[in-house]
């Protein structure tokens, strides 16, 4: 694709740009683990990891503003439009992986270049197939908060501004008539084919689904820009921590959600052995603080939910979630009490 051949290029698999000084280091450490580093990066260009390290050491050193790191390290033009191309196509699995980033030989900068966008504009498929939409924090910016570069980033006015600029001109390209005129011509060479043997014996939609989610793609890309629009007035979500056991009681606690505004935050709170949420056994309204102390808990499952809500009443859910048969319980950690009263997470059953 015209790139320097001797560059630096790595395929994110599971990366949210944290450290890890375990496992991002030189290839000449004598610790060093390719198979666990390409877990979170592939390499696909030279492998003399200095400028990656530098890098990372950057983003997370919280003693150098944001700005400062991003106009060293990045093009903010080229994050800014690649996060709002894919918020605006709905593209969430983007959060921590499905992307590279290349670095010329003789540049400091780190650009994006999206791969794998076969997740995008689902949203009214998903929903035809009864598929869970989450609780919203997949949408607009939200959806990047838990990796520590984009938070960095989107913390900054400079990159919001940048973001804004590129939402709104893509959203401009992305208008209704073209995106219509192109669904016409696209149909039309490839529905014959979708709808004849042998690819009807796999058609995941009827012809008269296909005509439904062909026709609405426009406006899925309406509640794309929406959607973003909104999530700057919502608290940003956070995750959950394991209950911990002091002084005889059990402290459950929690990240402190991020507001744009300024706005008070308050919490609720709720525990119960039911991922339901049926029958609490614990549930508290209008907590200002992070925190929460109960009675030490029998041997058994139990579920945490925390709500979010600023003082404009918009609401947040966090970051985490659990698996059961039908599908994802959004917001929800769950844990195990075993006998000898020792707290274990349980991130998700399956099967």
């Amino acid at each position: 694709h015209g790139l320097d051949k001797n560059g630096h290029l790595y395929k994110i698999n599971s990366f949210e740009f944290y450290r890890y000084e375990d496992i991002i280091m030189m290839a000449d450490d004598p610790n060093y683990n390719l198979d666990a580093f390409e877990d979170l990066l592939e390499v696909k260009g030279d492998d003399d990891h200095t400028k990656l390290i530098e890098m990372l050491n950057a983003v997370n050193d919280y003693s150098r503003p944001a700005e400062e790191v991003l106009e060293e390290y990045f093009d903010i033009e080229n994050m800014a439009y690649w996060m709002a191309f894919h918020i605006l196509m709905g593209n969430r699995d983007t959060q921590n992986r499905n992307v590279y980033i290349y670095s010329p030989l003789n540049s400091n900068k780190w650009y994006f270049y999206s791969w794998d966008n076969d997740a995008m504009l689902k949203r009214n498929e998903y929903a035809l197939d009864g598929r869970s939409d989450g609780l919203g924090w997949e949408d607009g910016a939200s959806n990047y908060w838990g990796n520590v570069l984009f938070q960095r980033a989107l913390k900054t006015p400079v990159f919001r501004d940048a973001l804004d600029a590129a939402v709104e001109d893509l959203k401009n390209y992305l208008s209704t008539d073209r995106i219509n005129a192109m669904v016409t011509k696209y149909s039309t060479i490839v529905k014959p084919y979708v709808y004849s043997m042998p690819d009807i014996q796999n058609a995941p939609l009827t012809e008269s689904q296909y005509d439904q989610i062909a026709a609405s793609l426009a406006s899925e890309i309406e509640t794309n820009y929406q959607s973003y629009k909104k999530s700057f007035t919502t608290p940003m979500p956070f995750f959950i921590s394991v209950p911990t056991i002091e002084n005889g009681q059990v402290v459950y606690h929690w990240d402190s959600a991020y507001d744009f505004n300024g706005e008070n935050i308050t919490y609720t709170f709720e525990l119960s052995t039911d991922y339901t949420f049926a029958n609490d056994l614990i549930k508290e309204d209008g907590l200002m603080i992070p925190e929460v102390r109960g009675e030490i808990l029998p041997a058994g499952q139990y579920f945490i939910r925390v709500t979010a809500k600023n003082a404009s009443g918009n609401e947040q859910y966090a970051f985490d979630y659990y698996v059961i048969d039908s599908g994802k319980v959004y917001g929800t950690k769950c844990f195990y009490v075993d006998e000898n009263g020792t707290i274990v997470e349980d991130i998700y059953v399956e099967g």
